[in-house]
């Protein structure tokens, strides 16, 4: 059982991977992008403003220029890289993952993302807009 979860775990991340390199293609080619909703609604940024800027940078190999797109998600990477090596880890030793450890630090990462919202659009912090 613990094989199949792995398998189909790493079956959905390639699968995602492919879908967001084929649109990084389509927006290099074209340089059309999927505007943002909530800012085209609102003008004000959300927490997910500059993730397809900060892609085409990282694909770039830009570090800073993605980081200066959206922060909060640079800072997530690695929690996020960590917590899925962490869960396989638990998966192959113990045949299941704690979910308590795991559910505290996600919770932790929305409530940034909120506060990350709020900020960005403030201005004191417009540094934190997406560039």
């Amino acid at each position: 059982m613990e094989k199949s979860s792995i398998l189909k775990g790493i079956k959905k991340a390639v699968l995602v991977g492919i879908v967001g390199l084929g649109y990084a293609f389509f927006v290099q080619k074209t340089g059309y992008a999927i505007p943002c909703l909530f800012y085209k609604i609102t003008g004000f940024y959300c927490p997910g403003c500059g993730v397809s800027r900060m892609c085409l940078a990282l694909l770039k190999g830009d570090i800073k220029s993605a980081f200066y797109a959206n922060q909060m998600i640079m800072i997530c990477i690695p929690i996020l890289f960590f917590i899925g090596i962490k869960s396989i880890i638990e998966i192959k030793k113990y045949g299941k993952i704690n979910k308590k450890q795991e559910g505290i630090l996600l919770w932790c990462m929305v409530i940034g993302f909120i506060i990350f919202g709020v900020l960005r659009n403030l201005p004191e912090f417009s540094y934190l807009a997406p560039r």
